[in-house]
């Protein structure tokens, strides 16, 4: 919470240079710490590596509309050490699925985005990342109404939103 304190302090201002510090870095904190905090207290701890990698993946998401391959096989890595061994044919059958419908969609959505559904599928089965996919949709949507964007075919990062749906999904109940 320091790092949100910091940035209150100071305006949102760089306390060296004075430049404005854009509001999704202290808005990340915040959100992480948060997460961190209910799955400890939920018994979910071995999800938090899962979900940091969605927050890093997000991040770059913003910057640049791209990540790293590298991290999704971070995610893919992370997402195993959490798998439910009993459902692993079914879950591969369903991701398998995803991925095949993620590429008829890459002109609606990106080929990474797709890729975190397929990880998310793969780890946490068809029924959790439905209910992801549906959240992210959402949270997607109003974020496009509270923007006001001039063009409707803009493009917006995604994947924070399936960040945002992720942590719903826990904080909802798997």
């Amino acid at each position: 919470m320091i790092p949100v304190m910091s940035y209150l302090f100071q305006k949102g201002r760089c306390r060296y240079c004075g430049n404005k510090i854009k509001l999704i870095y202290p808005l990340t904190e915040t959100i992480c710490g948060l997460t961190t905090l209910y799955m400890y207290e939920n018994g979910e701890l071995m999800a938090l590596p899962f979900f940091y990698t969605l927050v890093l993946i997000s991040l770059f998401d913003v910057e640049t509309m791209e990540f790293p391959v590298l991290l999704l096989l971070l995610l893919l890595i992370t997402g195993a050490c959490n798998m439910n061994v009993d459902d692993f044919e079914r879950n591969v059958i369903s991701s398998f699925g995803l991925f095949i419908i993620s590429i008829a969609l890459r002109k609606w959505l990106g080929e990474g985005d797709g890729m975190i559904f397929t990880i998310i599928c793969l780890c946490h089965g068809l029924i959790f990342t439905t209910r992801v996919m549906l959240l992210a949709s959402i949270s997607g949507i109003l974020f496009i109404l509270l923007k006001k964007r001039d063009k409707v075919h803009d493009r917006i990062p995604f994947c924070p939103f399936i960040t945002i749906g992720y942590v719903m999904c826990f904080v909802m109940g798997k």
